[in-house]
This record gives structure tokens, C-alpha cells and sequence, in this order.
């Protein structure tokens, strides 16, 4: 709703200016090429990326300072701190960066968009950058023609940066020719000066884009140094908006990231406004240290740069209290990670992760996707357990030990009535983010996403199976025949031990993975064979009817099938190195104690 409005706001204004300001065409124009520029740059970066960003980032967030200069870094080459607070807004919605973590990058990225008012103070009003504009499109299209996925985002990025040679370019020339900018150029004092550059940076959707016209207008002496003070402070307040609307659309941790954004950015403001005379008496000193005390231009890049660093230090050294305070807003029920099977009758689980602002991002796309297959896997092996009549303790032992031959007290519900409620609606969420994501990434993270989709049908197939077992085992598992109840004891041992071995082989990360299940799959078809043995011997010692056998040979089969859908899935999901996935269960316990919903309720 906001964008629409946005828009409509935005184009009221362009027709107004059309009509009645028809000098100003050059600089609309130059904005409107920056900014496709700042798209264009955006969708390359994203494209040829790859995956390389989340792995980037997973090795240099570890601790405050490092994603500080991470996100100082990544900043400086995709030179927009708004694009890079919508990416940490995905990656901390997705769990791949904490909140913390998050705030650091969000407050290096604030000084990593400096980098890029350097160069435009420096060479943007003094070189005629047009001529390097022609070479960098027609390279950049030639790359677009190109079928392989890099060579498609690296022609984005040479598009992106002609893009905004030639915004500039036309901005300065607009600015020498234009007659009226009173909108830009009116001094509105200091605060309605800060409030302006706010208002600026909003409906541009880009810090850059407002620099670069304050940069031309002083380059033509249509505005002073205090003036451009002013809107510096506004448009570092301003920025804050892009990701506040991605945030929208996140998750809780992605709303907490996007207001400590504005922590951030306020802190520093509040630190320099009120004694603004001081910083600028400490910005000339500076200046003439560095030998630019001439350059009211690059004496702007340098308080911008000053602007962000102040915040930083005011935020930085108090991450870990911000980030618990934080914690508690916008807390809602989803958060709750509690692993029980919820009573029948509650509202059928959803996806948490796959929002709308990760797809903007495969990185983040895939992690959320990660998280989500781990969460099914999750419940699924804790409806298994339930189904089988087995409690989490006995899935997950410290010991490999054996299955008891009692079964406690068990509630009466469905497996298929549950799988609605717990499972469903997360494997459908999975399978539709699948279909919007795959065509948006290379063909590396395709092969992921057919993994992760390909594991989740064999997941929820095995509790399809399930459901089938179940009915057999609520009429037959306290059985007074003791041959019939050790048959069905069998089955649930061969399935517990098949969730054991995929547990195991997940932390013990051995390179034949195929051999390994192998070898899993070769000792249940033996096991299998023992039993149809074993039946075959009941039938004939007279111990249990024909039909009876018969439906016990089709529970074996079911059984061999429920343990064949878990070791496909877990196979597909290690061999393409993300059994990681399978090893929630290891963490969850070590996190706390798990005591079933069932267990309170009998």
C-alpha cells in the first residue's frame, strides 16, 4: 500500500514538473538513469553472486567488528546502503546472519556508501565520465545476450555502472542549465534542511541519487556548505526507509534488524546536530591535514563518512544490550520453536521463513529453504515417533539403546489428522517458494532447490506411510499373541534405527555417502527377508490365520517403504553437502529438554 502511494505521489510530481518546470527535464532524466543504473547494478550483483555472498558472509560475521568491515566492505562495491540493508534484512528474516550481526553490517554499510560520494566529489563534476558510459552499455549488452547465468549478471553490473556514468553525467549538465531548483536550493534552515533530505531520499529511493544532485548543485554554486550539511544528515536519515519497507514483509528478527537501523542512524544524528558547529570546526581541521580544505565537495564526502562512523561508535561498543532489547519486540507465536505435536484442532502450521523479501535475494532464499526443510524434518520425525508410539527420547538416544517392549499410555489421534496440521502447509509453502525462486538463480543453487523439494516428497511420503502402519499398530501392538506383538516391535525398531543411522551419518560427514546407505539399505531388505521368514514360519506352525499374515506381510512392506522415503531424502539432502539439515534434532536437544504436549495431557 505505501509503495502504491509512493508512486502515485512521485508521478503527480513528474507531471507537475513537466508542465510547469519543463527546464528541469535534463535532471529528471539523469535521476531516473541513476537510478535504473542503481536496479540494473543490483540485479547483477545478485545474478552473478551465486551463492558466494552467503558463504561470504557465514565465515565474516563471527563477531561485531568483522561484520563491521564486512558490511563496510560489500558497501563499498555495490555502493548503496540501502540495497545492502534489504539483503541483511533477508539474511537475518532467514537465520543466516544473527540480529546482532546484522546491526554491525547495516552500520558498516552506512560508511561503505561513503565511498561512492568520494568518487562522485572527486572525479563525477570534473570528468567527463559519459565517455566511459558508451563502451561499459555496449559491453553490457553484449554479456546480456550470453546464455550462461554470470556472464548475465556481470553484463547487469557493466549496465548498471553506464547507467549511472550517464545519470551523472546529465545531472551536472541539468544543473548548469536549469533555472529554477528552489526545491533543492531553498534554505530551509538546519532542521527543515535535515527534514528536506529525508523527504528527498524517500521518494528517490537512493542516498546517491540526492548526493549527487547536492554535489552538482555546490559544484554550480547554487546551494552552500551548510546547506549540504543539512541534507547529508537527512539523506543518511531518509536511507533508512528501504529497508524499513522490506522489513514489512520480514520476519520478527527482520523488523528488529530494520529498527536498529534507525538506532543507528538517529544516534548519530543526535550526537552531531545539536553541536554541528563543533564537527565542522573539527571537519576543516581535518580537511586541511588531508590537503582538501579547497574542496567543499570532497569536505561534504568527508562529513558523510564522519556521519556513519560516529554512529557506529555510538552503537558498536552497546551491540549485545541493543540486541537483547530488541529481542523482545515484535514478538508473536511463531517464534516459539517448541517441537510438540500440537493438539488436534489448532491452526495448521505454515512456512516462517519464506517471505516475500527473501526471493529478492537467492542467498538468503536458500538458507530460509534450509531452514525450513530442517524444521519438516523436524516434525516429521517427531510425528514418526508419535505414530510409532515412541517418545523423543527413544529417537534420539545418547546410547544406541533398544527399543522396549512396553508401550505407555498413547492419546488416540490420527498420523493423518496430525500430518494436516504439522506438516502440510509447510511442504506446500516449501514446494510454491521452490517454484517462484528456481527460475531467479544459476544453475548451482537450481540443483540445491530440486534437493531440498526432492527431499521434502520423500519426507512426507514416508509419513503417508504411516498412516497406513498406524492402523495396524493401534489394533495389534498390545496384542496378547506375543509372536504378533514382537513382529510389530520389529517394525518400529527397524525404523527407529533407520532415523539412528541417518542422524549418525550426518554428523559423521564420511566422504562415500553412498556406500554408507548402501550398506543401510542392503541390512533392511535383509531384515525384511528375516521377517517374511518369521511369518511364514507363524503361518505354519498354525499361530496366526492366512489373513492375518497377509496384512502383516503388507505392514513389512510398509514398513520398508516409510524407511526407504527417510534415507531418499536424507541421501539427496547429504550429497549435495547439506545434511546439516538432519542434524536439528542433535541441536534441539542440546538447547533444552523436550517434554511431548501429549504426555501433560494424560
Amino acid at each position: 500500500m505505501f509503495r502504491r502511494i509512493l508512486f502515485s505521489v512521485i508521478t503527480l510530481l513528474l507531471i507537475f514538473s513537466f508542465l510547469f518546470h519543463p527546464d528541469i527535464l535534463t535532471i529528471i532524466a539523469g535521476i531516473s538513469m541513476f537510478l535504473f543504473g542503481m536496479l540494473c547494478l543490483e540485479q547483477g550483483f545478485r545474478q552473478a553472486s551465486g551463492g558466494l555472498l552467503s558463504s561470504i558472509l557465514s565465515r565474516t560475521t563471527k563477531n561485531r567488528w568483522s561484520s563491521y568491515l564486512t558490511g563496510t566492505l560489500s558497501t563499498s562495491i555495490l555502493q548503496s546502503s540501502s540495497l545492502s540493508s534489504v539483503i541483511t534484512v533477508s539474511f537475518v528474516s532467514t537465520g543466516l546472519v544473527s540480529l546482532s550481526a546484522g546491526i554491525a553490517l547495516v552500520a558498516g554499510a552506512g560508511l561503505g556508501s561513503t565511498v561512492g560520494t568520494w568518487l562522485m566529489a572527486a572525479f563525477g563534476m570534473k570528468v567527463a565520465i559519459s565517455h566511459y558510459a558508451m563502451p561499459l552499455l555496449v559491453m553490457g549488452t553484449l554479456l546480456q545476450l550470453q546464455n550462461n547465468h554470470r556472464s548475465k549478471g556481470t553484463g547487469y553490473v557493466l549496465l548498471g555502472i553506464g547507467f549511472l556514468f550517464l545519470g551523472i553525467h546529465y545531472i551536472r549538465e541539468g544543473m548548469a542549465d536549469t533555472g529554477d531548483l528552489s526545491l533543492l536550493t531553498t534554505n530551509y534552515g538546519l532542521l527543515g534542511g535535515v527534514m528536506m533530505g529525508m523527504l528527498l531520499t524517500v521518494l528517490m529511493q537512493s542516498s546517491h541519487a540526492l548526493l549527487v544532485l547536492v554535489i552538482a548543485a555546490m559544484a554550480n554554486g547554487l546551494i552552500n556548505f551548510e546547506q549540504s550539511l543539512a541534507l547529508c544528515i537527512g539523506t543518511n536519515i531518509g536511507t533508512t526507509a528501504t529497508a524499513a519497507l522490506a522489513a514489512i514483509s520480514a520476519s520478527s528478527n527482520g523488523r528488529r534488524l530494520a529498527l536498529g537501523n534507525v538506532i543507528f542512524k538517529l544516534a548519530a544524528m543526535l550526537a552531531i546536530l545539536p553541536t554541528l558547529p563543533i564537527w565542522q570546526s573539527i571537519l576543516l581541521q581535518i580537511s586541511n591535514i588531508i590537503g582538501i580544505s579547497d574542496s567543499p565537495m570532497l569536505q561534504l564526502a568527508l562529513f558523510h563518512s564522519l556521519f556513519n562512523i560516529v554512529g557506529a561508535m555510538l552503537v558498536l561498543p552497546f551491540l549485545s544490550p541493543l540486541a537483547q532489547v530488541l529481542s523482545q519486540l515484535f514478538r508473536d507465536n511463531s517464534e516459539n520453536t517448541d517441537l510438540d505435536i500440537p493438539l488436534p484442532g489448532k491452526e495448521p502450521a505454515k512456512a516462517k521463513l519464506l517471505i516475500p523479501a527473501a526471493l529478492e535475494h537467492p542467498d538468503a532464499a536458500l538458507i530460509a529453504l534450509q531452514n525450513e526443510t530442517s524444521r519438516l524434518y523436524r516434525r516429521t520425525v517427531a510425528l514418526i515417533g508419535f505414530g510409532l508410539y515412541i517418545g523423543d527420547d527413544l529417537l534420539h538416544p545418547d546410547d544406541e539403546a533398544p527399543l522396549p517392549e512396553s508401550v505407555p499410555p498413547w492419546p488416540n489421534w490420527r498420523v493423518g489428522k496430525l500430518y494436516k496440521l504439522q506438516v502440510r502447509g509447510i511442504h506446500d509453502d516449501i514446494c510454491h517458494f521452490c517454484d517462484q525462486l528456481e527460475p531467479k538463480v544459476g544453475p548451482d543453487q537450481k540443483a540445491s532447490i530440486l534437493a531440498i523439494r526432492t527431499a521434502c516428497d520423500n519426507f512426507t511420503s514416508a509419513i503417508k506411510h504411516l498412516r497406513l502402519l498406524q492402523k495396524s499398530l493401534r489394533k495389534h501392538i498390545r496384542t496378547d499373541t506375543p509372536p504378533v506383538r514382537k513382529h510389530y516391535w520389529l517394525l518400529r525398531s527397524r525404523i527407529v534405527t533407520t532415523l539412528r543411522r541417518i542422524r549418525s551419518l550426518s554428523l559423521e560427514n564420511k566422504e562415500d555417502i553412498a556406500k554408507a546407505i548402501s550398506a543401510l539399505k542392503k541390512d533392511i531388505y535383509r531384515q525384511d527377508l528375516l521377517t517374511g521368514d518369521s511369518l511364514g514360519t507363524l503361518l505354519k506352525d498354525g499361530q496366526t490365520s492366512a489373513s492375518h499374515t497377509t496384512s502383516m506381510i503388507n505392514d513389512n512392506g510398509t514398513a520398508h517403504d516409510i524407511c526407504n522415503s527417510l534415507i531418499d531424502g536424507a541421501v539427496i539432502l547429504m550429497l549435495q553437502g547439506q545434511g546439516t539439515i538432519l542434524q536439528q534434532n542433535q541441536d534441539s536437544k542440546a538447547n533444552k529438554t523436550i517434554t511431548p504436549i501429549w504426555s501433560t495431557r494424560l
